[in-house]
């Protein structure tokens, strides 16, 4: 049984491409490229997930930071992985990736986020 997971990631090509390798691996993807249609739909309704996947660099408006501050402010115990090619992740989250990873890497990193493990 796969994961709910919410992916945020502006460039529409890798948004696509790790959507698509992660629902062939069984999880459900709830799919953004802004983080504002992710902060609409949270107010708007119940997303139910198990992780967030998240680029640190987005935009101006709503950096990978701010996303991931919200984000803790409303679910402050479901865990934020950030990914990013600047080595940093984004504060407040619970995981980082470094840009590039395959899918597999991002996967292992999914597992150890949903069942707590460093």
């Amino acid at each position: 049984m796969g994961y709910g997971i919410i992916l945020v990631e502006n460039d529409q090509k890798n948004n696509e491409n790790l959507t698509k390798m992660l629902e062939r691996r069984g999880h459900y993807v709830f799919s953004y490229e802004s983080a504002e249609t992710l902060i609409s739909d949270l107010h708007d309704m119940d997303l139910r997930y198990d992780v967030v996947v998240v680029d640190r660099e987005l935009g101006k408006r709503y950096s990978g930071d701010v996303l991931v501050h919200e984000l803790k402010m409303k679910y402050p115990t479901k865990p934020i992985i950030s990914m990013s090619c600047y080595n940093q992740k984004a504060e407040q989250a619970d995981y980082f990736l470094g840009k590039p990873f395959g899918i597999d890497e991002l996967v292992r990193k999914i597992n150890q986020a949903v069942n707590g493990s460093y």
